[in-house]
């Protein structure tokens, strides 16, 4: 409710321990897909290959808009996919959560 006060986008981020940390926020609502695919292309090497996967909760559409942007930015991408969060995930995000999950393959 404080973030949609604020016209805030709160982002988290995993550590490879597993501890869950603020990666920071998305400001505006405007244009948050793009936004949050320059986000994660500053923080990830574009040049290398991953699997990718997007999360929704109840924004599909969304999603799969997001993961086309990703394909775009990360040209080398060798399997992604869509899926519905579970409710671990609904619970604390909420509709119109996305996540991304990226995995370097080496």
């Amino acid at each position: 409710m404080v973030a949609d006060w604020l016209n805030i986008n709160p982002v988290l981020r995993t550590s490879p321990d597993g501890s869950v940390s603020s990666g920071g926020m998305i400001f505006g609502k405007n244009n948050r897909l793009p936004k949050f695919v320059r986000y994660i292309a500053k923080r990830f090497d574009t040049e290398a290959t991953y699997r990718l996967a997007v999360g929704h909760a109840q924004c599909e559409d969304d999603a799969k808009s997001l993961e086309k942007l990703l394909l775009e930015a990360f040209p080398n991408v060798k399997d992604s996919f869509v899926t519905e969060c579970g409710a671990v995930f609904g619970v604390h995000g909420g509709p119109g959560l996305i996540v991304v999950g990226l995995m370097k393959i080496e």
